[in-house]
């Protein structure tokens, strides 16, 4: 398998944690993901999450390729759901909090 920059991966890493990116670059040690997001149950069954909560939003994140087990082509279903949660317009941002006086 050719791994390709600018494709949607599904990588499986050493510690067993699956995570789906798009490789935006590669050099030999690193692995450069775009929008890395991991897989974990929620309210209404599994669900993509981010890979990293604390990790600056719109920068690419480093994978050492070491920490890798597998990689393959992510699934058409799963490269839809991924595009899909990575766009700004389908974010769910909470309000405005308000103090009621009265």
């Amino acid at each position: 398998m050719e791994i390709k920059v600018g494709n949607i991966y599904a990588f499986k890493m050493t510690s067993g944690q699956e995570i789906v990116a798009k490789l935006s670059d590669m050099d030999d040690n690193y692995y450069h993901l775009a929008g890395p997001l991991t897989i974990a149950q929620g309210a209404s069954g599994m669900e993509f999450i981010p890979a990293m909560f604390c990790a600056a939003v719109g920068e690419d994140s480093l994978m050492l390729k070491t920490s890798v087990d597998f990689i393959s082509n992510a699934r058409e279903d799963i490269k839809e759901v991924y595009e899909e949660s990575l766009n700004p317009s389908s974010v769910i941002k909470p309000g405005k909090k308000q103090i009621i006086t009265g």
